[in-house]
């Protein structure tokens, strides 16, 4: 992989967590449990931080301007709230059906981690903090299960 792609693999990843960190306040905002909604949130503002530390760590945004655009998120990111939305509106089991989409998320979000791991790649400090992340998102993953199926 050549710089140029380096660099776009490495902002999907960030536009990811900015994503995630969108997604989760939106589904703390849908859900009826109040301790589900306060993970929730602290994963959203987990995920800000993960994305903001990759943009800085590897300057892959040419100024501060740039580095504050990515809280917009990407196309993909606004569908799949649109889509937890609707969801969420038909679903006789809104709470258990917002946590689906979560795992569905956080699952396309360690691939993206693996697909910018694969090449080997990753400069020092930024390797170890893709290392970390990654490793968050498996025990979120785990952390979420364990909630889905104590809803069923």
């Amino acid at each position: 992989m050549n710089t140029k792609e380096f660099n776009k693999e490495l902002k999907d990843v960030v536009e990811r967590n900015v994503d995630a960190y969108k997604g989760y306040e939106k589904a703390a905002e849908k859900v009826k449990n109040p301790g589900l909604a306060n993970a929730f949130r602290n994963q959203s503002a987990q995920r800000k931080q993960f994305a903001y530390e990759l943009a800085s760590t590897a300057n892959v945004y040419d100024d501060e301007n740039k580095l504050r655009n990515i809280e917009n998120g990407s196309f993909e990111g606004n569908l799949h709230r649109t889509w937890m939305d609707v969801k969420s509106a038909f679903s006789t089991d809104k709470d258990e059906s917002i946590v689906e989409e979560c795992i569905r998320g956080e699952r396309e979000a360690l691939d993206e981690y693996e697909e910018l791991t694969r090449e080997g790649y990753l400069p020092g400090e930024l390797s170890n903090r893709i290392t970390q992340q990654k490793e968050t998102i498996r025990q979120c993953i785990q952390e979420l299960e364990q909630l889905e199926r104590q809803l069923d």
